[in-house]
C-alpha cells in the first residue's frame, strides 16, 4: 500500500492514506450522530495521534468538494461538519 499522508504527528497506527482518513470522518460523523466542530476533530485526531493535522484538513477539503460532508453553521462563529446521504 502507498501511503499518502504525510508521516509526521501520527503513531505507529495511525492512518497514513488519505481514503482511510476521509472514510474515518464520515464513519465518526454518522455514528456519534450529531454534528462535530472542526476543533473537535484536531482534538481527538491530536490527542489520540490517529491522524496528521494537515492530511485531517486536506481530507475534511475533499469531503465538503465531494457533497459527502457539509458545513453547517449554527450561528455566525460555530459551524460544525454533517454528513450527507452521500457520506453516511
Amino acid at each position: 500500500m502507498e501511503f499518502n499522508a504525510f508521516p509526521p504527528s501520527s503513531e505507529p497506527g495511525g492512518l497514513r492514506d488519505t481514503n482511510e482518513i476521509k472514510i474515518l470522518i464520515c464513519y465518526l460523523l454518522t455514528n456519534v450522530q450529531r454534528p462535530v466542530s472542526h476543533q473537535q476533530f484536531i482534538n481527538v485526531f491530536q490527542d489520540n495521534a490517529l491522524v496528521n493535522y494537515f492530511e485531517f484538513n486536506r481530507a475534511i477539503a475533499d469531503l465538503l468538494e465531494s457533497k459527502h460532508v457539509l458545513l453547517y453553521k449554527k450561528t455566525d462563529t460555530d459551524s460544525y461538519y454533517i454528513t450527507t446521504r452521500l457520506g453516511d
